[in-house]
């Protein structure tokens, strides 16, 4: 058991980082949300609803731009795969 939690550690470490991952890597673009999780997450111990989770904390931060924006999607909350992400250029 003690050797796993380096792993689980590591795990939770690099799910804190997704955001600051992908405001690097997509830095200036607009693309929908299925299009960041499928260009991003090869390689990586991310699952699609760590992109959704992380996007839909962004938007709240300001950190992106969504359309449609959260008081516009239904239900409430929710980030659909279609909902187009813009990134800041800084």
């Amino acid at each position: 058991m003690a050797e796993r939690l380096p792993f689980l550690f590591s795990f939770k470490q690099s799910l804190d980082d997704l955001e600051r991952m992908l405001l690097e890597e997509f830095r200036g673009q607009s693309l929908q949300m299925i299009q960041i999780y499928r260009n991003h997450h090869i390689g990586k111990p991310f699952i699609k609803r760590n992109y959704k989770k992380i996007l839909g904390e962004m938007e709240q931060k300001g950190l992106i731009k969504a359309k449609p924006n959260l008081a516009e999607r239904k239900p409430k909350g929710t980030f659909a795969d279609n909902v187009l992400v813009t990134f800041p250029n800084k």
